[in-house]
């Protein structure tokens, strides 16, 4: 029972972190002045800037998952990819709920981004949990 209790609240610690750093994160990105040379490489204003916006978003999700990862994958064992999927889960839920009544005003762009957003947050963090696991005791390298 105490080692259980000791896993819920290790999870909910790396959660709440977790969450706190990647709106932290976001929002440091999203203050990221646009450069005009960027408009060179995009047809029309409007996308320059999504597509500036959503890179740094991606390069904030992977900076701010990677550590996240390495720490579930390397102490918590063979719960690590459950671990991960409920901090990305409970992280999600409460975005999705905090912007659920506005989705029926967004434009069909914005909402693309949107859902772009939350496939990328809900996968990125399990993926590289489950890239920098462990491998098992009886595994053996070969060699070339």
């Amino acid at each position: 029972m105490g080692k259980r209790l000791m896993w819920v609240a290790a999870a909910i610690a790396v959660w709440w972190l977790y969450r706190w750093c990647l709106i932290s994160a976001a929002g440091y990105v999203a203050a990221i002045p646009f450069p005009s040379s960027w408009l060179h490489f995009v047809p029309r204003h409007t996308h320059g800037i999504m597509l500036w916006a959503d890179w740094w978003h991606t390069v904030a999700v992977v900076v701010v998952s990677l550590p996240f990862a390495w720490v579930i994958a390397q102490y918590a064992g063979r719960y690590a990819i459950y671990i991960a999927c409920g901090v990305t889960v409970v992280t999600l839920a409460g975005e999705v709920a905090s912007i659920a009544q506005y989705v029926s005003t967004m434009s069909s762009g914005i909402l693309a981004v949107t859902i772009l957003d939350f496939v990328k947050i809900l996968l990125v963090l399990p993926l590289f949990v489950w890239l920098l696991r462990r491998s098992p005791s009886n595994f053996r390298w070969s060699g070339p």
